[in-house]
C-alpha cells in the first residue's frame, strides 16, 4: 500500500540532510546541504526562524542538528543551550535562544515558550533564568574567547539572528563551539536519559568514536586500558557542563563591568573513547546511536562490522560482528519494556537492514532477523516512539518504509544474516539482489530524490504519530501513523 504524505515543507534552499523533533513534539529542527539551520512549529508546518547559512558553519553544509534535553523532562535544557548543529567545517556549536526587548537582550528561554506566548497573543515570555539578580544580562563580545581545550566559547555568529514569531522578538545566538574532527560523514547523536545526557562525537582519530557527558551521570564505569574485546580510554577534560555554566556567569554580568569572560575552568569531566577491537579492521565510523541510561552505544563502521559498546558496571566489554558487507549507513537501538535485552537496527547498500539482540549475559550480537530490500540504500532508521515493533526506513529509492521486525518473515531470515556478511562471493551478490524483498507494512511516497533522515512525533492521542523525512529534493514530507500493540 503506498499513502501520500498529509503535509509537504518546502522552505529550505537547498538539500534536507537531517530532521530532528523536540522531546514535546512542538519543533522541528532541519539542516540543510547549504548550511541553512531552521525551526518549524509543527502544528501550524511554518518556519519560526532560520538561521542563515553564513552564520552557523561559515557557509557549509549541516550534517547534523539535534534539540537538547535535560535527563528525563522534556522541558529544555536549564543551561540554556536549545540546540545543537554539526557541520562540515568540522565543529560543533550549541544554541542558546534570548528574549529582547527593545534592543536589549533580557534573558535566556525555551524556544517553545516563545511558541507558545505567541499562540496566545502575549509578548511576555516567562525566563528560564533561576532566582537572583536583575542586572541585564549579556554575552561576550566575539573577538574575546576562551580556549577550554575541546571546547571554545563563542558568544554569537558573525551575522545578525533576531527574529519575530506573533509578538514575541528573540535571538539565537552561539553559545559554546566544540571542535571535533574534520571527518565530515558520520553525524554525532545526542542521547538523553534519567541519569544524564551524553554526546557521542566521531573524533579525528581513526575509529574513534567520543562520548562527552553534557550533564548528568556518567555512563562508563572501570578503569582506562584494555576493556573486554576492545577499549574504552576515560581522561578528564573540561565537559560542556562547566562550560556552560561559565557562559550562564557571563550572561550576568552587567554592562559596563570587565569583559565578563571566566577564567578557563578545571578539568571536571571525562571522555570516553571507544575504539574498536584490534582483532577487526574497521575503517572509520559511519553512524553512532546510544542507549546511555544503560551504558551501551552501537557503532557501524565502513568494513560494515558492528560494534556494541557495554561501558556500565564493573567490568565494561564490547561485542562485535560482521553485519554487512558494505559500510554501515544507519543504526537505530531500542528497548522494548520489559525484553531482556536492547534491540540494534543496521541498513547499508547491500539491500538488507539487519537486526541483532545486544545481549550482555553472552557478551555478543545476537541475530534476531533481516528486512530484504528491493532496492539498495537504507539511509536513516528510526524505531516508533511507543511500539518498537515499527521500523521506519527511509531509502535510496526515494521512498519511506515502514516494517513490523517481529514478523515471522523477518525473523526466518536470521540465520542467514551472518553467514551473506561474511560471503564476498560475486555470485552470491547477484543472488541476494534476486531474493525476494521483505513486504513493508506500509510505503509511504511522495519525494524525487534520496531519503536523507526519517523522525517520528508522538501523536497525541494513544498509538498515534507522525512520521517526518527528509530528503535531498529540497523537501520534508510528514505522515499520520497509528498503530496498536
Amino acid at each position: 500500500m503506498k499513502v501520500p504524505p498529509v503535509t509537504v515543507l518546502r522552505s529550505q534552499t537547498a538539500d534536507v540532510a537531517c530532521v530532528a523533533v523536540s522531546a514535546e513534539g512542538k519543533l522541528l529542527l532541519t539542516g540543510s546541504a547549504d548550511g541553512t539551520v531552521s525551526v518549524w512549529a509543527v502544528d501550524t508546518r511554518r518556519v519560526m526562524f532560520a538561521l542563515p547559512k553564513a552564520g552557523t558553519h561559515g557557509g557549509t553544509g549541516i550534517l547534523q542538528a539535534a534539540f537538547l534535553h535535560p535527563p528525563g523532562d522534556s522541558s529544555p535544557c536549564p543551561r540554556h543551550a536549545r540546540f545543537a548543529t554539526m557541520g562540515r567545517d568540522g565543529c560543533i556549536r550549541f544554541w542558546g535562544c534570548f528574549l529582547l526587548a527593545g534592543p536589549e537582550r533580557k534573558s535566556p528561554v525555551s524556544i517553545e515558550s516563545v511558541l507558545d506566548a505567541a499562540a496566545s497573543g502575549r509578548s511576555h515570555v516567562a525566563s528560564t533564568e533561576p532566582a537572583g539578580p536583575a542586572e541585564a544580562p549579556r554575552l561576550p563580545p566575539m573577538d574575546q574567547q576562551v580556549d577550554y581545550g575541546d571546547f571554545v566559547l563563542a558568544a554569537r555568529p558573525a551575522h545578525d539572528c533576531v527574529f519575530e514569531w506573533g509578538s514575541v522578538r528573540f535571538e539565537i545566538a552561539c553559545l559554546a563551539t566544540l571542535w571535533h574532527s574534520s571527518y565530515s560523514f558520520c553525524k554525532f547523536e545526542v542521547r538523553s536519559g534519567a541519569r544524564g545526557c551524553q554526546l557521542l562525537v566521531p573524533s579525528d582519530t581513526q575509529s574513534i568514536v567520543r562520548v562527552y557527558t553534557l550533564w548528568g551521570e556518567a555512563p562508563v564505569a572501570g578503569e582506562p586500558g584494555a576493556v573486554g574485546r576492545g577499549r574504552m580510554h576515560k581522561r578528564a577534560v573540561p565537559g560542556i557542563d562547566d562550560f556552560l555554566n561559565d557562559v550562564h556567569a557571563s550572561l550576568l554580568n552587567p554592562p559596563g563591568t570587565d569583559s565578563g569572560l571566566p577564567a578557563p575552568v578545571q578539568p571536571a569531566r571525562f571522555v570516553a573513547d571507544l575504539v574498536p577491537p584490534a582483532a577487526i579492521a574497521t575503517g572509520m565510523p559511519m553512524v553512532i546511536d546510544g542507549l546511555m541510561d544503560q551504558g551501551l552505544a552501537c557503532v557501524g563502521y565502513e568494513s560494515g562490522h558492528v560494534v556494541a559498546f557495554f561501558m556500565a558496571g564493573d567490568e565494561p566489554f564490547s561485542a562485535y560482528c560482521k553485519a554487512h558487507k558494505d559500510a554501515v549507513l544507519s543504526a537505530a537501538l531500542v528497548q522494548k519494556q520489559g525484553a531482556p535485552s536492547p534491540m540494534v537496527a543496521t541498513g547499508a547498500a547491500d539491500r538488507s537492514v539487519r537486526l541483532y539482540g545486544v545481549s550482555r549475559g553472552t557478551r555478543a550480537l545476537v541475530p534476531l532477523g533481516t528486512i530484504r530490500l528491493a532496492a539498495v540504500g537504507a539511509g536513516s532508521l528510526a524505531f516508533h516512539p511507543t511500539n518498537p515493533r515499527l521500523l521506519c526506513v527511509g531509502l535510496w529509492d526515494h521512498t519511506v518504509k515502514v516494517y513490523d521486525v517481529r514478523s515471522q518473515s523477518v525473523a526466518r531470515n536470521a540465520k542467514a544474516a551472518a553467514a551473506e556478511a561474511d560471503d564476498d562471493n560475486d555470485e552470491e551478490d547477484g543472488a541476494a539482489a534476486k531474493r525476494e524483498a521483505t513486504q513493508p507494512l506500509v510505503t509511504l511516497v511522495q519525494h524525487k530524490a534520496s531519503i536523507s533522515s526519517v523522525s517520528w512525533v508522538r501523536g497525541p492521542g494513544e498509538g498515534t504519530a507522525l512520521i517526518f523525512a527528509a530528503s535531498t529534493d529540497g523537501t520534508i514530507s510528514a505522515w499520520d501513523a497509528y498503530s496498536k500493540g
